[in-house]
């Protein structure tokens, strides 16, 4: 019977996304800048993630973090959740610099975030590492989601969009 609470406990520990899936957490990143409800719901499932979670989860847990400033109404409370989700995206970077998807986060924050905010400096250099990897990246969703967001982007060329069409 102890061995059987030993696996439950060890299962729980390591495991911080239960009923979350990498997938569930890209669809509802996508859609969180512009739906409250969507917003909402990638908050929750972010929530049990913490600073030893696998960096890419620490990245959307910030990027959430950020987007939940969007609907605060106190500009108090806007600051602190800005902080506190630039902080989560700046140490998940640390810990992975060469990790496309955290790249791919940062540079969407980045773009779409107002300027005197002063988190904007890595927008060039996140931008040409994900149209040089994009052939790269295996998994579909993140693949759509990558390839959306730059080409909605006001930071790319037309060279360089044509560039990211031929990778598909």
């Amino acid at each position: 019977m102890k061995i059987g609470w030993l696996l439950f406990l060890l299962l729980i520990l390591t495991n911080p996304m239960q009923n979350a899936s990498l997938n569930e957490i890209r669809t509802l990143y996508a859609m969180a800048p512009n739906n409250r409800i969507a917003s909402e719901k990638l908050s929750t499932l972010c929530l049990s993630i913490d600073s030893i979670a696998s960096p890419v989860l620490v990245c959307y847990k910030g990027a959430s973090t950020m987007i939940e400033a969007k609907y605060q109404i106190n500009p108090l409370n806007k600051l602190a959740k800005f902080n506190e989700g630039k902080l989560l995206i700046e140490k998940a970077f640390k810990r992975e610099p060469n990790n496309i998807e955290i790249r791919f986060i940062r540079f969407s924050i980045q773009t779409n975030i107002p300027t005197f905010l002063g988190y904007h400096s890595d927008i060039e250099e996140d931008k040409k590492n994900l149209i040089n990897n994009m052939s790269l990246i295996a998994d579909t969703l993140l693949k759509t989601n990558i390839n959306n967001c730059l080409s909605k982007s006001k930071y790319c060329t037309i060279e360089e969009l044509k560039k990211l069409k031929d990778s598909d």
